[in-house]
Formats: C-alpha cells, sequence, structure tokens
C-alpha cells in the first residue's frame, strides 16, 4: 500500500477531516512564511543529501533536539518541491524552509542549497540514478547486499551490466 495513502486512513481513523494537511492542520502553513530554495542551474536533480538536510532542519531550523530539555518548533521544517531524477529548471524552487526568520540565515540556506547536486544537460550523458534498494536487512542474517538477480527487472534495464 501507499505510505501517504497509509498516513490519510490513520489520520482519519482518528477523527481528522479532510483529504491534505491543510485540511487538518490549517494555520501550519500560515505560521511561517516559506523561503524557497531554488535551483541554480538548469539540468536533472541526480543526488539530495537527505541525512544533511534532516540535520539541518532538527538543529539550524528548531525541528528537533540534540537533547532531551530542549524543545521542538511543530510548525518549523522544510516541504521538498521536487523528486529524485526529475528535471529542475534554473530558479524553480527545490525546497521550502518554514522557521522563524531569524533562523532561515543565509548560510542555512547555502548548506541547505548544498544538499542538492543537479546535472546540467548541456552534452553530458546522463548519469543513472542509483537504485534504491541495493541491501536487504534481516534480524538472522543483518545487512546483506542484493545480488544482481535479486534487483528488480526495472533496475537491469536502466543499468545494464
Amino acid at each position: 500500500p501507499d505510505t501517504l495513502q497509509m498516513f490519510w486512513d490513520m489520520g482519519k481513523a482518528q477523527g481528522a477531516k479532510g483529504d491534505s494537511i491543510q485540511d487538518w492542520y490549517p494555520q501550519a502553513f500560515e505560521i511561517y512564511q516559506g523561503v524557497d530554495i531554488v535551483a541554480p542551474t538548469t539540468g536533472r536533480l541526480i543526488e539530495i543529501s537527505t541525512t544533511q538536510l534532516g540535520l539541518l532542519a532538527n538543529v539550524s531550523l528548531g525541528a528537533g533536539r540534540k537533547q532531551v530539555h530542549e524543545s521542538v518548533d511543530p510548525y518549523a521544517g522544510m516541504l521538498l518541491r521536487c523528486k529524485l531524477g526529475h528535471q529542475v529548471r534554473e530558479g524553480q524552487p527545490m525546497l521550502t524552509l518554514y522557521a522563524p526568520k531569524e533562523k532561515i540565515t543565509s548560510a542555512v540556506m547555502e548548506q541547505v542549497a548544498r544538499c542538492f547536486t543537479i546535472q546540467q544537460n548541456d552534452n553530458e550523458a546522463a548519469a543513472p540514478l542509483k537504485p534504491v534498494v541495493t541491501h536487504v536487512v534481516t534480524l538472522e542474517d543483518g545487512v546483506q547486499e542484493m545480488s544482481w538477480e535479486e534487483l528488480a527487472p526495472c533496475f537491469h534495464e536502466l543499468y545494464p551490466k
């Protein structure tokens, strides 16, 4: 099943009305005016450093905490506006930051922008995207790399040996 659909189903089971986060929590997008991080060039989005983005949201924006006694801003966070592998145009918003204005400094914006790698469309050959699932984790065997044969057939077409 679709993860987002499961999320909506859980919310509705708990009494939420409507079909979007804006319906459930309308003030969430009104507390802070979003600040867009835009694509510096046109090309294909080939990498997003999601761990670094999470740390930036956590520490810099106040969406999380480093120590248990620190407070969390429930309205702070990020909204990803593009997907890995998609074409982006120069100036197109890739991500929107939500936090108090004083926390969204130029240094934070630069750090967030560096989390995105765009391959320009000039005459470069398009680099293949990395498979999403390459390892399996089980209690019995721990972390095991999947064999070529175990990878989905679509990866065989996209990434020939």
